[in-house]
C-alpha cells in the first residue's frame, strides 16, 4: 500500500471491519480530496464513517467525512477540508457532475464491497467512477473475492490479498437476528431482553462499547467480556466475524444478532440457522399511542369543561351511536392530511424553515403522502409539526421536514418499507423550483 499498489481486502460488510485497513494506509498529507471511499448504500456511509471515527486507532491527521448532505459536502470539497470522502456512487457521480470532485486527481479509490452494489445496482457507477480515476491506487474491499473475481481482474488484477475474516464452508452457530438501525440498537437492546427473558448477557460492540452503560438502570446484570464464564445471551449490536460468532458459542446458551437490512444476507451464509425476532414496531407504537389518547380523554372526562361539547354533539345523539360520535370526534382531531399528490402540514408560527428529502417512492408505487406521513411518524418518531409539504410524484417523492431531524429521517427510513416498496432517502438535490436538474441530479 506504501508503493500504490493495489489490494483486495476481504472481510464482512460491516463499517468495524475496514478500521484495521485504513489504520494501515499511509496518510498522504494532501490539502486535497485524495481517498474516494465508494459504498454501496447510505447505511454503509454512515456506518464506515462512524467506525473510522470512533476506532481505538483512527487514521493519523485524516479528515474523514461521510456524504449525507450534497451542498455541504460540495462547499467543504470546494474549501479543501477533506481529504477522505465516504460516499455512494451516484452521489460521487453527481459531484464529479459539479466539478467538485476531480477522480483523474485522486490517489487512491477503495470500493466496498461490490457484490453487494450489484444487488443494490449501484455497480455500473463505480465503473464509471473507476474508469475515471485511471492512476488512484485500487483497494477492494469484498465479502468472498471468488464472487466478484471478474471486477477484480478489470480493476485490481494480480493484486494481492489481505484476510480479515472468511466465509466459511459450514455455519458456526445458530443465532437469533434483528433488522435495527445503529442509532436505536441500545433501546433494542433491551426490548429484546425482556422478550427473551435473558438474566445474564454480554453486549459485543467492535465499535463503542461506552454507549451501553445506558442498559445499567435495567434488571439486566452487564458481565465484562473479562469476567465472562457463561451467560444466557450475547448481543452482537453490530455484524460480526465468523471468528466472533464463533467464540460467543463458547459461554453463551443464545446469540443475537443487531444487522441493517443489507447485511442479512452475509449473516445466513456465516451462521449454522437463522431466525427473526419480532421488536416492537410502528404496530406497538400506534398501540401506545391509542393508549395515550384513551389518558387523554379519561382526563377531559374527569377534569374537563365538556358543556359547550355536549351542546354540538345533543343533535347527533338522534342520528348516530354515541360511540361512533365520540370515534369521529377524536378521528377529526388526529388523522393525518387526506391523501392528495401534495399533502401539507402548515408550519409553526415560528419562522421555521424546511430541509426537503428524497424519497424512491411515487404513485406508480401505488403510495400517497398518507402513507408517507405514517412512514415517518411511526419510524423515526417525530411529531406531526416536524413534517411540511409532501409532494408525491410518479417514481419518487419529496418531503419537508425540520432541518434538526433530516439526518434522523434519513437513517431510520432508508431500507423501510413504504406502501410495500423498500425505500432510500436523502436529502434532495433538485431546485427549488422543483424542476430537476439535468444529467444525474434525478437519480
Amino acid at each position: 500500500m506504501e508503493h500504490g499498489q493495489p489490494l483486495v481486502y476481504v472481510c464482512p460488510p460491516a463499517g468495524w471491519a475496514l478500521a484495521p485497513l485504513f489504520e494501515a494506509l499511509p496518510n498522504t498529507g494532501e490539502e486535497h480530496l485524495a481517498t474516494l471511499v465508494l459504498a454501496p448504500e447510505a447505511g454503509d456511509v454512515l456506518d464506515t464513517a462512524n467506525a473510522l471515527h470512533t476506532s481505538s486507532s483512527p487514521p493519523p491527521s485524516r479528515r474523514i467525512h461521510p456524504l449525507t448532505g450534497l451542498a455541504r459536502t460540495e462547499r467543504l470539497l470546494r474549501a479543501g477540508a477533506i481529504d477522505t470522502l465516504v460516499a455512494t456512487p451516484a452521489d460521487v457521480l453527481y459531484l464529479v457532475q459539479r466539478a467538485a470532485l476531480k477522480a483523474d486527481q485522486l490517489q487512491r479509490l477503495v470500493v466496498l464491497w461490490p457484490e453487494t452494489m450489484a444487488t443494490v445496482g449501484c455497480l455500473d457507477d463505480a465503473e464509471a467512477i473507476l474508469g475515471d480515476a485511471a492512476n488512484a491506487q485500487r483497494i477492494i474491499a469484498t465479502i468472498d473475492e471468488s464472487a466478484v473475481a471478474d471486477f477484480i481482474e478489470r480493476h485490481a488484477r494480480r493484486a494481492p490479498t489481505a484476510v480479515l475474516s472468511r466465509i466459511p464452508k459450514d455455519g458456526v452457530h445458530d443465532v437469533q437476528f434483528a433488522v435495527v438501525e445503529p442509532h436505536a440498537r441500545v433501546p433494542a437492546a433491551r426490548a429484546a431482553l425482556d422478550i427473551l427473558g435473558a438474566t445474564t448477557a454480554l453486549v459485543w460492540d467492535p465499535v463503542d462499547g461506552a454507549k451501553w452503560t445506558k442498559l445499567e438502570d435495567s434488571d439486566l446484570a452487564l458481565i465484562s467480556e473479562t469476567d465472562a464464564t457463561h451467560v444466557d445471551m450475547v448481543i452482537a449490536s453490530d455484524l460480526p466475524s465468523v471468528e466472533a460468532l464463533a467464540a460467543f458459542s463458547e459461554f453463551a446458551d443464545g446469540v443475537l444478532v443487531f444487522v441493517r437490512a443489507s447485511q442479512v444476507a452475509y449473516l445466513t451464509r456465516i451462521a449454522s440457522t437463522t431466525k427473526p425476532l419480532r421488536l416492537p414496531g410502528h404496530t406497538d407504537r400506534v398501540r401506545s399511542e391509542a393508549e395515550r389518547l384513551r389518558e387523554e380523554v379519561r382526563k377531559q372526562l374527569e377534569h374537563g369543561d365538556l358543556s359547550i361539547a355536549l351542546l354540538a354533539i345533543e343533535p347527533l345523539l338522534e342520528e348516530y351511536d354515541p360511540a361512533l360520535i365520540a370515534a369521529a370526534a377524536l378521528s377529526g382531531r388526529r388523522e393525518p392530511a387526506p391523501d392528495r399528490e401534495i399533502a401539507h402540514i402548515p408550519a409553526q408560527a415560528d419562522g421555521a424553515t424546511w430541509t426537503k428529502l428524497f424519497v424512491t417512492a411515487g404513485h406508480r408505487d401505488r403510495i400517497g403522502a398518507r402513507e408517507i406521513v405514517g412512514a415517518i411518524l411511526g419510524t423515526v418518531g417525530i411529531e406531526r409539526t416536524d413534517v411540511g409539504q409532501i409532494d408525491v410524484k410518479e417514481s419518487f417523492s419529496l418531503v419537508e421536514i425540520r432541518p434538526e431531524v433530516a439526518d434522523q429521517a434519513i437513517r431510520c427510513l432508508t431500507g423501510e418499507k413504504i406502501g410495500g416498496r423498500r425505500v432510500t432517502v436523502r436529502l434532495d438535490r433538485h431546485e427549488p423550483s422543483e424542476k430537476p436538474r439535468s444529467g444525474r441530479a434525478d437519480r
